[in-house]
């Protein structure tokens, strides 16, 4: 029987989309000005690369799995519910950033926003993934956890 979605959501990093829009903008109007063509081309493909990379993060949570993406998926990491030990509703402070970074509280996966859930793995690790919906994918979590040490 397949594995069974209990979650899934995904957010748009609007702030990567706007610098993105913002500095097309800025490459257009230099390009039709002073012609700054071969520029504008690398620097408007490298921006799409960003976004197609970081643009959204896809969070999904089954009854035996937790994953997540960035974009189109090349940066990703899933692990068994089983591995977690608790979920927490959290927030970083904002020089974080945004991306994939280590922090003191451990690894961060976040495209937009300052809210995130804490993830405490049994293996002594942490960490964190930025959500425009904390309390909905830690609701999940809870559930899945629940699922999982009540077989």
């Amino acid at each position: 029987m397949p594995d069974m979605d209990i979650y899934r959501h995904t957010q748009i990093g609007y702030v990567i989309l706007a610098v993105l829009g913002i500095v097309t903008a800025i490459l257009l109007i230099l390009t039709l000005t002073i012609g700054l063509t071969g520029l504008a081309v690398g620097v408007c493909a490298a921006l799409l690369l960003v976004f197609f990379l970081f643009g959204t993060l896809t969070v999904e949570v089954s009854a035996e799995e937790f994953s997540f993406r960035f974009g189109v998926g090349l940066i990703r990491k899933s692990f068994a519910v089983s591995d977690i030990k608790s979920c927490v509703v959290s927030s970083f402070p904002w020089y974080y950033g945004w991306g994939l970074r280590y922090t003191p509280r451990g690894w961060l996966y976040c495209v937009s926003g300052l809210a995130a859930v804490t993830l405490d793995l049994k293996n002594g690790k942490a960490i964190q993934v930025g959500t425009d919906d904390a309390e909905g994918l830690a609701g999940a979590v809870t559930r899945a956890i629940r699922t999982i040490t009540h077989r």
